[in-house]
């Protein structure tokens, strides 16, 4: 009877999970970019990005974030001035 409503449970978490993301998606997402002043971008910086991205936290908020780059600190106080 336990593996029964377990199974059940499980079950109606996966399609309350499914017709979550699946509504998400249907939404057109607005694009945001976020500047990262190195030249190259870390796992440090990357982690947190893919961690909400993976998780749908962005589309929840009809977001789409993109890290992106800054070449060197010079261009970063630029970019963040305009």
């Amino acid at each position: 009877m336990m593996m029964n409503s377990t199974r059940a449970l499980l079950a109606a978490g996966l399609l309350v999970g499914a017709s979550a993301a699946a509504s998400a998606q249907t939404a057109p997402l607005t694009p945001i970019r976020v500047g990262f002043c190195a030249k190259t971008t870390t796992a440090a910086a990357a982690a947190a990005v893919a961690v909400a991205t993976k998780m749908g936290w962005y589309a929840k908020d009809g977001i789409k974030v993109e890290l992106v780059p800054i070449a060197g600190s010079g261009d970063c106080v630029k970019a963040v001035a305009t």
